[in-house]
C-alpha cells in the first residue's frame, strides 16, 4: 500500500510539472497561404517557421492564446525562387503590433533564394499589443 501511495505522489508531481511547462519550444511550421492570412497559435509553439515560396504578400494575424509576457520568434525563409523580385512583404495585423523604430506593419522581406528574415515579439497583455523587432537578410542553409 505504501508503494502505491508513493507512485501516486510521484505521478501527481509529474502532472503538475507538465501542466506548468507551457507551449513547446520547438519550431512549428505555419501554413503559407500565399497572399492570404497566416495564423499562429502559440499553444503549438512560441517559435514558428514560415517557408515563403513563390513570392507575394502575406498577412500575419495576431498570435492566439498568448499571455502577458509571452515572447515569440518567427523565422521566414524564401523559397527556391526567392521573393520573385516582386517586393514581397508581410503585413502585421492592424492595431495589434508595434514595430521597432516607429516602423509600419508592412515589412519588406528579403527576396533572394534561401534568405531568412526573423521577427521577434513580446506581448503586453495590459495593452493587448505585440512589440516587434525585425532582423532582415540572414543567409543560412536550412
Amino acid at each position: 500500500m505504501q508503494g502505491i501511495k508513493k507512485d501516486m505522489d510521484l505521478q501527481n508531481q509529474i502532472n503538475r510539472i507538465n501542466a506548468n511547462m507551457g507551449p513547446s519550444k520547438d519550431f512549428q511550421s505555419l501554413v503559407d497561404n500565399k497572399g492570404g492570412d497566416v495564423a499562429w497559435d502559440v499553444n503549438d509553439g512560441l517559435s514558428a517557421y514560415l517557408f515563403a515560396d513563390g513570392g507575394g504578400n502575406r498577412n500575419l494575424l495576431a498570435p492566439t492564446n498568448v499571455e502577458d509576457g509571452d515572447f515569440g520568434t518567427l523565422m521566414i525563409k524564401q523559397g527556391d525562387d526567392g521573393g520573385s523580385g516582386s517586393g514581397s512583404q508581410i503585413t502585421l495585423q492592424s492595431g495589434k503590433f508595434s514595430v521597432v523604430d516607429n516602423g509600419t506593419g508592412e515589412i519588406a522581406l528579403s527576396d533572394a533564394e534561401g534568405d531568412i528574415d526573423i521577427l521577434t515579439w513580446v506581448y503586453n497583455g495590459t495593452f493587448d499589443q505585440f512589440y516587434v523587432t525585425v532582423g532582415l537578410d540572414f543567409t543560412n542553409d536550412l
